[in-house]
């Protein structure tokens, strides 16, 4: 790349977060990278260098990815961002460009996705590695949504964060909600993943790697 790009990273996890930052400054040769190792460090370092690109987890130790996506967004509706996530159920690609991201590439294909992908998003494109393309193409087929394709982006970040053991109070003030509103949430979602008790929503949560 000849033009000079700036890279904002966001992972809660410092050993990955270092290993790619020499990656893209070997490979790529981008020198302005940033890091962040939660979604709220991650927004005010978005807000103070605005970087030509994001690439965010989804999974990190405050509120998730797909928040963070949704709040930059919100603020920059033009904001190039990448997902670079562990997770390899399609719905979390579906959710992750519903949100607003432009790329979604797996942690455990090669880095060549990863390079392809931010090449794609400075030029406005679209890009999912090949495996999770293939996975949403084949449901797509089907016409048939998954209960957790039904869920809107809060949703399931209210989803998330009751499977992590988080109160109606801690959600709230993470989100920056109301009681009500999060009382709200926790309806539809009983509704929309056809949840009975507390104990249902965690096992859903297992077995979708949600906790992961």
């Amino acid at each position: 790349m000849n033009k000079k790009i700036s890279i904002l990273l966001v992972d809660d996890h410092q050993v990955l977060r270092k290993g790619l930052k020499e990656i893209l400054k070997n490979k790529l040769h981008i020198e302005e990278i940033n890091e962040a190792d939660n979604a709220n460090q991650g927004y005010e370092l978005y807000i103070k260098y605005m970087p030509d690109i994001l690439i965010t987890d989804l999974s990190l130790s405050d509120v998730g990815g797909l928040e963070l996506i949704n709040k930059i967004r919100r603020r920059n509706p033009h904001a190039k961002i990448i997902v670079y996530s562990m997770h390899e159920e399609h719905f979390y690609a579906v959710q992750a460009l519903s949100a607003g991201a432009l790329g979604y590439v797996l942690k455990s294909s090669p880095p060549e996705n990863l390079f392809q992908a931010i090449t794609h998003a400075l030029n406005g494109k679209p890009f999912m590695c090949s495996e999770i393309a293939q996975k949403v193409a084949i449901h797509s087929l089907t016409g048939e949504l998954s209960s957790m394709e039904t869920l809107t982006s809060r949703e399931f970040e209210v989803f998330r964060l009751i499977a992590k053991g988080l109160s109606v109070n801690d959600i709230a003030n993470l989100l920056s909600i109301s009681h009500k509103t999060v009382a709200t949430y926790q309806t539809r979602l009983k509704r929309k993943l056809n949840i009975q008790n507390p104990i249902d929503l965690v096992k859903i949560a297992m077995q979708q790697g949600v906790l992961n």
